[in-house]
C-alpha cells in the first residue's frame, strides 16, 4: 500500500545517502533522522556491504540504533543504551577526509551552471544535515 511505497521510497534514499563517519576506535558511525523505521531495511544492506566492519547507524527520531560486529549479524537496541556523548570522537584520518571532501566539493563546483532546482530534487533539504559535504 501507500505505507510501504513511503517507506520504501526513504529506504532508497538512505541507502545512498547514509554518510558513515570513523571513530577513534575504528567504529563506523553514521546518524539519520528519518520520518520512518527504516533501519531494519538498512542493516540487510549495510551489513552485506561491509561485512568485515564494525559500524553503529543512529536513528536519532525514533531513538533506536543499528548495531553491526565485523563478521557477524546486526541487530537494533534502544538508543537510551548508547551513551552518545561518550562516544569517541572522530578519528585523525576521517577529520582529513571530511576537510579534502568538502574541498573538493568546492573546486568542482562551477557557480554558473548550479541548479539549485535539481539539487533539491536529487538531493532533498531534509538529509543533508546528516551529510558531511553540507556541514
Amino acid at each position: 500500500g501507500a505505507l510501504s511505497t513511503t517507506v520504501w521510497h526513504e529506504y532508497h534514499h538512505f541507502y545512498g545517502f547514509v554518510r558513515f563517519q570513523e571513530l577513534e576506535n575504528h567504529v563506523l558511525y553514521a546518524v539519520i533522522h528519518p520520518k520512518n523505521r527504516v533501519l531494519p531495511f538498512l542493516g540487510d544492506h549495510f551489513s552485506n556491504r561491509f561485512p568485515g566492519e564494525h559500524f553503529m547507524i543512529y536513528d536519532e527520531v525514533h531513538n533506536v540504533c543499528l548495531m553491526h560486529g565485523a563478521g557477524k549479524d546486526w541487530f537494533l537496541i534502544d538508543g537510551a543504551l548508547i551513551p552518545r556523548q561518550k562516544l569517541p570522537g572522530l578519528s585523525a584520518e576521517e577529520k582529513k577526509i571530511q576537510d579534502l571532501f568538502r574541498y573538493f566539493c568546492k573546486k568542482i563546483s562551477i557557480a554558473e551552471r548550479e541548479n539549485e532546482n535539481l539539487q533539491m530534487q536529487m538531493l532533498p533539504l531534509r538529509f543533508r544535515p546528516d551529510m558531511v559535504e553540507f556541514q
